[in-house]
């Protein structure tokens, strides 16, 4: 009897402690988009290439109405700071989001709704659709080149037309979420869909009647989120120091900074703050123009310093992610991205580009008693690694955009690989969870890649593939190797390497690809095998 009611005491604390942090987790990332019965796909999917679009214009808290602005030349962001407007962030009285994009990108309805067009392109925004979600609440989509659509019911990820430059003299995405469709803007009282984080209610309340709150679904390869916090090349406490900065504006929220790389201390600096002791994705914003292919990063974290070395050269117009780290709030020094200009590269021949930092943060509240269990083995712990069942069973994939009648895994002579890549413009990946027991002495990864390209011998790095280690929810843990079409070709490349660090935990061995719009690369990747050994 008292084996039985322990039992019960425990699933029922477990069962408490599940949905405590089910509804910390939603409540935090979703719960006060339902504030107002609404939740927002972005307007947009990321480009072929993986590349994303950048925000060029912020919402303005405090007047967001085009037109005289009695707190000029300010503007207030969701973050909470008030700045000149153009230091970093544009523009006062802006009651919306731009992000920039050429003429004839595919734009998509943020949620169910009843669709408004104005499709003569004389206003000030152009062409644009109105949906309205709610009776309280609607999204606009400003200055398209094209509209797919009539007036009348839509769903949310219909494709509603294309972006342009009507109303306008740069092609960009207007993007607002309002209380109404209403033709006057002055009469439309917008929020801000990214919600308000600044300190007090949100001053907005006093035109639109009612505070902003984060609308974003939050999923994780969205390019915009609720669980994002941006801190902009210039925003409240960034630094620069040394010469030889060269300040442009064509980067995310308007600005960014680019030198030549050197051989002394010439850094640039991010700070942040974590509100609890948590993980957080960090993402850095690669602008137009970098050259380097050894930025190196540093990040301040629980376990202090953590550097990471990109190439800058091959990820532009994106978020690039730096690694998933715990941070702290127990120290003062919490926390600090740095970039160095000191590359290691020959002084004076390579770009360094700083722009913005994001922090994708979750609330981490599961409790230890929710943890499988993983059961000590020297057996293989991969399923179908070597792919000869001839598919893909066991193996999580993903290929955008779709290729019907194309299979990753194919055949190779008498053989199975998983092929990745091998299409222009594509992005695919191939992962499989596994675990390593606790104490283990060696977790041995093993597998084998073979690289043929269409690209000319002497071209850069362009198309990509990366082995790496992911959580259980898909945050980067460890990338442990880069494969390019620069690398061998012709000669398969084997590799073994130890995951011992990660004793105790559930992880996601994980193969992912980019191919660019010009010439192919494919990536076999087989002969894939885990063991551990205490």
């Amino acid at each position: 009897m008292m084996k039985h009611s322990l039992q019960r005491i425990w699933l029922g604390l477990a069962l408490a402690l599940f949905f405590t942090a089910v509804w910390l987790f939603f409540g935090k990332v979703n719960g006060e988009a339902n504030a107002f019965g609404v939740t927002l796909r972005p307007p947009f999917n990321n480009a072929p290439d993986g590349s994303t679009y950048r925000i060029t214009s912020y919402f303005d808290h405090f007047y967001p109405i085009y037109g005289s602005d009695p707190d000029q030349p300010n503007i207030t962001v969701y973050t909470g700071e008030t700045v000149v407007q153009g230091n970093p962030y544009e523009y006062r009285g802006h009651p919306g989001y731009d992000f920039g994009m050429n003429i004839g990108v595919p734009l998509y309805a943020a949620a169910d709704g009843v669709a408004t067009v104005d499709d003569v392109a004389t206003g000030i925004l152009g062409r644009w659709v109105c949906i309205e979600h709610t009776s309280d609440l609607a999204t606009i989509y400003g200055h398209l080149n094209t509209i797919a659509i009539g007036a009348g019911p839509v769903s949310s990820g219909q494709f509603i037309g294309t972006s342009g430059n009507t109303g306008t003299t740069a092609a960009h995405l207007h993007f607002s979420v309002v209380r109404n469709c209403n033709e006057a803007p002055s009469e439309r009282y917008p929020v801000d869909p990214f919600g308000w984080q600044g300190i007090g209610s949100d001053p907005v309340i006093g035109h639109s009647g009612i505070g902003s709150r984060c609308l974003w679904r939050s999923a994780d390869q969205d390019p915009i989120s609720c669980a994002d916090r941006v801190y902009e090349d210039g925003s409240l406490g960034t630094y620069l120091t040394g010469d030889g900065w060269v300040e442009e504006v064509d980067g995310h929220g308007y600005q960014k900074f680019r030198r030549y790389n050197s051989s002394g201390n010439e850094i640039a600096a991010w700070p942040y703050s974590v509100p609890t002791t948590q993980p957080a994705k960090v993402y850095a914003w690669i602008p137009p123009l970098a050259t380097t292919q050894q930025a190196r990063y540093g990040i301040w974290t629980a376990v202090g310093w953590q550097y990471v070395t990109i190439d800058q050269s091959i990820d532009q117009n994106r978020w690039r992610l730096l690694g998933t780290f715990l941070f702290t709030t127990d120290d003062p020094m919490n926390t600090y991205v740095l970039l160095n200009a000191n590359t290691g590269e020959p002084v004076g021949t390579k770009w360094v580009a700083v722009d913005g930092i994001k922090f994708r943060t979750y609330i981490n509240s599961l409790p230890v008693v929710l943890k499988d269990y993983c059961f000590p083995s020297t057996d293989e712990r991969l399923v179908n690694g070597n792919f000869n069942t001839g598919n893909i069973d066991g193996w999580e994939w993903f290929r955008e955009p779709p290729s019907p009648g194309l299979p990753i895994v194919l055949p190779y002579g008498s053989n199975y690989g998983a092929r990745l890549g091998g299409i222009v413009d594509t992005h695919d990946y191939i992962m499989q969870t596994t675990c390593i027991p606790a104490n283990t002495a060696q977790a041995m990864l093993n597998y084998s890649i073979w690289i043929s390209s269409e690209e000319p011998l002497n071209d850069p790095a362009i198309d990509t593939m990366v082995v790496s280690v992911k959580d259980k929810n898909g945050y980067v843990l460890r990338e442990i190797e880069y494969f390019h079409n620069t690398s061998p070709r012709g000669v398969w490349l084997y590799r073994s390497v130890d995951l011992s660090d990660f004793s105790g935990q559930t992880i996601k061995i994980s193969f992912e690809s980019w191919n660019d719009g010009m010439y192919r690369t494919h990536f076999w990747v087989d002969n894939v095998s885990f063991r551990t050994y205490p």
